[in-house]
């Protein structure tokens, strides 16, 4: 009962802090198709559909508010109660991750990156809780995983790189015994089958007009090369006509590719011809190979900047208590709980918003596996399947990572806190330094390395 208290009462604060939903440009974009029933693919088309049916009961940016923040919270406490079920003590902590500013910050945002990250929680903590004591989970149990994790796999273009393990870790649960290597073929095969029905309930379902959105970031890649000396091609039919257009490099920003497409005077222009996208991507890949140092350094700022280095709040909001004006009136206006998590935000900041930190832990949950096994101690798979989520979710940026915002490393804030929080919490003897004998510097050199993250100096 106090884990259900706990888990309603966040549920409670975080409707009433962002009731009715807050919208930026891509929530508006994403309702007017929902609305339209007109699908184009610049973000998965799915989240839009999802949201005309709940368009349906509850007009609006509310239904999908109420979505999110259902699943974010009843996930948080199914962890819980599985966790208590395994004996776990001070269970009630993972509910309490649902505090953390970096995770309520933004959780009234109607973005697809939350909706990925409640959807997979929720489909991870589904099979967390049914496999409590348990040789496997039922297969009514098993099926129904199935429908979130294959809705967090289609609400973001790259989303399979953090449901692939999630996925691995239900066939561990679902098929007991299997080895990993027997998981992981049926994990990646689930996989598949997902993108598969999901290409199909996209294009044959939908009819999705396509908007190339590798163009984005060829381009963007390709103009950070030219404007640090490469000589590279664009093809002319991206080339903005506007009279007023500016040079390439004098609107090219080294942290955000949507300077060089979306305001005034933008020097490009997109496009939906599949010959002028095949073009580029050859232009893009003659380049990388021509200029390779030049590329890696931009990837890495790029990716630095992501993870929160080298930027600022300008580039990388991480607090966005308002909705921008629409066609539809919807508002929104800030209360005093909307405040109070403001403020706690603005205590997290920078630190606990930094990326780097969060992999860390990710990290440091392996290196405390692999030390638990060489004492002959087991560590959790849940734990495990998290900590290798948040990695794999997270380190394919280095290579698409558009713009250093926040939001996009969400999940691996997510799945980061909960996994390491599973492996510390995981018996008696993993929290209580009396016990630990030599296990006391692990944990010391964990929150050590956890320190120097957020503190380097």
């Amino acid at each position: 009962m106090p884990l259900v208290l706990l888990a309603g009462f966040g549920f409670a604060v975080t409707l009433v802090a962002y009731y009715p939903g807050l919208l930026t440009f891509d929530s508006i974009w994403q309702f007017n198709q929902s609305v339209s029933g007109a699908y184009m693919d610049h973000h998965p088309p799915i989240m839009a559909w999802v949201w005309a049916l709940t368009n349906r009961v509850i007009p609006g940016p509310f239904g999908m508010l109420l979505l999110q923040v259902s699943l974010m919270w009843l996930a948080l406490l199914l962890v819980a109660d599985g966790a208590a079920r395994r004996g776990i003590r001070h269970a009630w902590i993972i509910v309490a991750l649902g505090f953390l500013p970096p995770i309520i910050g933004i959780e009234g945002e109607i973005w697809k990156d939350v909706q990925m990250s409640a959807a997979l929680l929720f489909a991870f903590a589904l099979i967390y809780r049914a496999s409590a004591g348990r040789e496997r989970i039922g297969g009514v149990v098993a099926a129904l995983a199935l429908l979130p994790l294959f809705y967090a796999t289609a609400v973001r273009a790259n989303a399979p790189a953090a449901t692939g393990p999630i996925l691995v870790y239900w066939a561990l649960c679902t098929f007991r015994r299997k080895s990993l290597r027997a998981a992981a073929a049926i994990g990646a095969t689930a996989l598949a089958l997902m993108l598969g029905a999901q290409w199909i309930f996209a294009n044959e379902y939908l009819e999705v007009r396509h908007a190339y959105i590798s163009q984005f970031l060829e381009a963007f890649d390709l103009a950070a090369i030219r404007c640090n000396g490469g000589e590279v091609a664009i093809p002319d039919e991206l080339r903005s006509v506007a009279p007023d257009a500016n040079p390439l490099c004098e609107a090219f920003d080294p942290l955000k590719a949507d300077f060089l497409f979306a305001p005034a005077g933008a020097p490009l222009r997109p496009s939906t011809d599949p010959e002028v996208i095949r073009a580029l991507g050859s232009d893009w890949r003659r380049a990388i190979l021509a200029y390779p140092s030049i590329y890696l350094k931009h990837r890495l700022r790029a990716f630095g900047a992501l993870l929160g280095g080298g930027t600022d709040e300008i580039r990388r909001p991480l607090w966005l208590p308002y909705s921008i004006p629409n066609r539809y009136g919807f508002t929104f206006v800030p209360n005093s709980v909307t405040y109070a998590i403001g403020a706690g935000v603005g205590v997290a900041r920078p630190g606990l918003y930094n990326g780097r930190v969060w992999l860390a832990v990710a990290f440091a949950v392996l290196v405390l596996a692999a030390l638990r096994a060489r004492w002959g101690k087991r560590t959790d798979p849940a734990a495990l399947a998290l900590a290798i989520s948040a990695i794999t979710y997270t380190l394919p940026y280095f290579v698409v990572a558009p713009a250093p915002d926040y939001r996009y490393i969400y999940w691996t804030v997510v799945a980061a806190a909960v996994g390491a929080l599973l492996a510390l919490l995981q018996s008696q003897r993993a929290i209580s330094i009396a016990d630990f004998g030599d296990h006391r510097r692990v944990v010391g050199g964990f929150f050590s390395l956890a320190r120097i993250a957020v503190d380097p100096a």
